[in-house]
This record gives C-alpha cells, structure tokens and sequence, in this order.
C-alpha cells in the first residue's frame, strides 16, 4: 500500500541553515524508494521551496501559500488538485457574498431602528 506523507517546512523540517538532517534525508530516500508519495508542505510562497525541491529530488508535490498551490516536481505544472481549489474557492466567494449581504441587512436594520434622544431642560 502507498501512503502519502507531507512534510512542514519551516520549525519542523528544515534546520536552522535551511537544511534537511542527514538522517531524515535517509528516511525521506527509504520512503521514496518505497513508492510512498512525499510532499514538502509550506507557507511559503512556491519560488521559496523550489531550490529545496532540486537539492531533495524525493518530492512529489509542493503544497504551497498556505496550501493553496499544489505543484507537480515531476511535471513542473500545477497539480490537478489545483482545480479542485479553485472550485472551493468559488463556493467559499459564495459563501462569504451571502454572509456579507446578511450582516449588512441586519447592520442597516439596526441603524434604521436606532434614536437618537436629547432631552431638552425645561
């Protein structure tokens, strides 16, 4: 059975000098070998992980901007997941459209229902 692993980068990963550990870099080999798929998986932008996807060519994916770009290191293109975010993203617009529209109904209702009163000495 293959699995699939994905790797933090920054604080997990990577060492203070941008490098793997000697010995993850085996274990990350082992499991490549094995027909595992890995991924490195980042809030960093794709240009910042590329270099490291050259320098460990274990990696099949990159997941990217918070994992919003998931990109093939064997095709150099985005993944075909990266189709199905776009999809989400547009029900998510939706979503957040509808949410907007309620809260200012309700923001517009509560200011036409709110008086202002000055009392007048007499």
């Amino acid at each position: 059975m293959k699995l699939f692993f994905a790797f933090d980068l920054d604080g997990t990963l990577l060492r203070y000098d941008n490098t793997i550990h000697p010995e993850n870099v085996e274990i990350l080999k082992k499991l490549y070998e094995l027909g595992h798929f890995l991924a490195l998986a980042t809030g960093r932008g794709l240009a910042g992980c590329l270099d490291l996807a050259k320098k460990y060519p274990y990696f099949h994916y990159l997941v990217s901007n918070n994992g919003t770009l998931v990109h093939d290191t064997k095709t150099q293109k985005p993944s075909i997941m990266v189709a199905l975010a776009k999809k989400l993203s547009l029900i998510w617009s939706k979503i957040v459209k509808q949410l907007i529209r309620f809260v200012l109904s309700r923001v517009l209702i509560t200011f036409l229902n709110f008086q202002v009163q000055t009392i007048i000495p007499d």
